[in-house]
């Protein structure tokens, strides 16, 4: 048995203490590991008002507003969670903030006798920099990396820019598909294929463009669109036909049983996207697919699998960031019940044949044991 510790941004500690989890995916394998018998531990930021974090607080500002490097130290530092790290024989840092934000209570850490430190990354590279500060930026992602054992890149292009970028650290680099509760997103009903015009838009990622959303829109007043996100740019919209539901992950206002229920009401979820290496609308795509409604995304460097989705069986790629080519690619979508079932079917058996928590957890088993 392992003492295996997870470092989440928020929320999650209170879901797994009150049983209150709904879809698995974004807690990254803590209930498969606690399955395996393992001795776990969540640690997660919260408010501290000591000297120390009063101090960390404005090297967090620092380096959020100079360097763009995400730490939120201040709302981890304490000696109880430097000892529970010391304990651990494996540490997981759930994104790059969390990374960043971790680096004061392990840069000391005694190599002989320091946990397996994990980072999972959807973006480690992809933050928009000043040039006159992209040195000091890349120089504090070099010593974040070389201070845990993995990275887990959970983007495919990401992870082929990691290892030209550091090609000395390339042994610690692994590419780890993003994976969905299969178990929770797939519906047994069956589906009718006959088109309605209803069309989801979700997420808050600010690679995601709003603004698209609300062009589309405009230009298609006969079909319905829902917007779960509290993107700024989706507020005061005076349109009609968009109703925006002020939602994010774990928001009580929107469960993931209501978003299911939402993905399973549309005929089509749509992710206009900005250019990124981030994988940017990963999830919810994969959400969507896996409940048997069809995307329709931006093809952008960060798309996380070219190699697993083929356009027009898969999933609808989209290179144009003209609205009017949204408008006729979803007119010729909704015209054709055939294309609309194909995807369907074919991408929800995708999602579940290689997107699934259970080969995740294996993978990741792999690659942190070597």
């Amino acid at each position: 048995m392992s003492k295996v510790t997870y470092i989440y941004a928020r929320d999650r500690k209170k879901n797994i203490e009150n049983n209150t989890v709904e879809a698995k995916e974004l807690y990254y394998s803590f209930h498969l590991f606690e399955e395996d018998g393992n001795d776990m531990n969540i640690i997660e930021y919260e408010t501290k008002h000591n000297f120390i974090n009063k101090f960390l607080y404005f090297y967090d500002r620092i380096l959020n507003k100079f360097i763009s490097i995400p730490s939120y130290s201040h709302q981890l530092y304490s000696n109880k969670n430097k000892d529970i790290i010391k304990k651990s024989d494996y540490v997981f840092l759930v994104n790059e903030g969390v990374g960043f934000s971790t680096l004061p209570m392990i840069y000391n850490l005694n190599k002989i006798s320091k946990p397996k430190i994990v980072l999972f990354s959807m973006g480690l590279l992809s933050k928009n920099v000043k040039k006159y500060f992209s040195f000091l930026h890349h120089l504090f992602i070099r010593y974040l990396l070389n201070r845990i054992d993995n990275v887990i890149f959970l983007g495919k292009g990401e992870y082929e820019i990691a290892k030209k970028t550091f090609n000395k650290l390339e042994a610690k680099f692994h590419h780890l598909n993003f994976s969905v509760d299969t178990e929770f997103w797939s519906t047994t009903e069956s589906r009718k294929f006959e088109t309605n015009k209803n069309i989801l838009f979700v997420g808050n990622d600010s690679n995601k463009d709003e603004n698209m959303v609300k062009k589309i829109a405009k230009l298609l007043p006969d079909y319905k669109f829902t917007c779960i996100s509290k993107l700024p740019g989706l507020k005061n919209t005076n349109l009609n036909n968009l109703n925006v539901i002020d939602g994010e992950w774990n928001n009580s206002s929107v469960s993931d049983k209501d978003l299911r229920n939402y993905y399973t009401s549309s005929f089509l979820t749509i992710i206009p996207l900005k250019e990124s290496l981030q994988p940017a609308g990963q999830s919810v795509a994969l959400q969507s697919m896996c409940s048997g409604t069809p995307v329709l995304i931006t093809q952008t460097d960060g798309f996380w699998d070219k190699e697993k989705f083929e356009n027009n069986e898969h999933i609808i790629f989209i290179q144009s960031e003209n609205e009017y080519d949204w408008k006729d690619k979803i007119l010729e979508l909704s015209n054709n019940n055939s294309l609309i079932e194909k995807l369907s079917l074919n991408s929800k058996s995708n999602v579940e044949n290689n997107f699934d928590l259970h080969t995740f957890h294996r993978k990741l088993k792999t690659f942190i044991d070597k």
